[in-house]
């Protein structure tokens, strides 16, 4: 799962990552806290298999799952939800995110990537951090698929 800030994401090298999900099969799946136009952003981009937003309107492609009622409670159910119906377990996600907001699904997920220089102290939250660099997001990724984290 990727949660990350827009602008780090356009002005770091992302097709390696992208790449290399697809080459390993890796579902992509985006939570994000933006508007519409941003999450649809986030999915030409990454070409995730599926999207959480939690302050859009359920759109009509059938893609995108509203979750702005309930809070982070709710998005994380709704997120456990989702992973049951597709077989997925959270012992089996990485969790990639960037703010406060991340917290529960760090907590839920078995590996929790914190992908950005915040300056709230959130590294108490994940076991790996990437200062925002998508070099070392890659770095810990592969290391997590390959067993060696």
């Amino acid at each position: 799962m990727l949660s990350a800030n827009k602008d780090a994401i356009l002005k770091n090298d992302y097709s390696r990552f992208i790449d290399y999900a697809s080459y390993n099969k890796i579902d992509l799946i985006i939570v994000s806290g933006n508007i519409e136009p941003v999450v649809k952003f986030f999915s030409k981009l990454f070409n995730a298999s599926h999207y959480f937003f939690t302050r859009a309107d359920i759109t009509e492609d059938g893609e995108f799952v509203e979750m702005k009622s309930g809070g982070i409670d709710k998005n994380v159910k709704t997120v456990s939800e989702f992973l049951k119906a597709k077989a997925i377990d959270w012992n089996d996600v990485i969790y990639v995110g960037n703010d406060t907001s991340d917290i529960p699904f760090w907590n839920s997920a078995a590996h929790g990537v914190l992908f950005s220089d915040h300056s709230i102290d959130l590294n108490k939250y994940v076991a790996f951090s990437t200062n925002g660099d998508f070099s070392n997001l890659m770095t810990i990724i592969e290391s997590i698929v390959r067993g060696d984290l």
